[in-house]
């Protein structure tokens, strides 16, 4: 199965950068009550990784596809459950506001911005490194004002806030595969 997601940036008057983060109801089955950006599976109509995107965007949020600047599909992930995902960066038109956003309420139960910044930092950062069959991986957590941004999405925008700064984050993204379990903190 394919989907995607939306990076969906947004520099503020201050010239700062931010991202838009939806948390998702606890009634749904699959990842429930997560953090995740906006998107989803990818349907046959939808052409392009970036069609899914802005479509998923546009329901779960309510923002419309010509209030996003596409500037890149990034290089797809699978995730534990064999889902290839394909991250899609956007910003936002300059306009934007979260008082614009018009969530899905079946679907979306927060929407937030963070700062992008927060994906460079060890001061709110943790992680555990964990087995997926013979595969080890390190799985980072976030925590912010408003909720813990973990796995896939954490992933995600660490990659999006070390090419839109040029620099490294203060702690090791990957898990050394020969060092065995490891832990910094719980994620929730």
């Amino acid at each position: 199965m394919e989907a995607s997601v939306l990076v969906p940036l947004h520099v503020d008057i201050g010239g700062n950068l931010s991202v838009l983060l939806t948390k998702r109801t606890d009634k749904l089955g699959t990842h429930g009550g997560e953090v995740c950006m906006p998107g989803g599976k990818r349907d046959a109509a939808d052409g392009t990784a970036s069609c899914t995107a802005l479509r998923e965007t546009r329901e779960e949020v309510g923002i419309r596809p010509e209030d996003i600047n596409v500037l890149a599909e990034l290089r797809p992930t699978r995730t534990k459950n064999g889902v290839l995902v394909t991250p899609v960066v956007g910003v936002l038109s300059p306009s934007f506001s979260l008082k614009n956003v018009y969530p899905n309420a079946r679907e979306v139960a927060d929407v937030f911005t963070v700062p992008l910044t927060l994906f460079l930092s060890d001061a709110n950062h943790g992680y555990e490194d964990r087995m997926y069959g013979e595969l080890k991986a390190r799985v980072h957590f976030f925590r912010n004002a408003k909720h813990p941004v973990w796995g896939l999405t954490a992933h995600v925008l660490i990659d999006i806030a070390r090419l839109a700064y040029g620099k490294e984050p203060d702690f090791q993204v990957q898990c050394d595969p020969q060092e065995r379990y490891r832990s910094s903190h719980s994620p929730h």
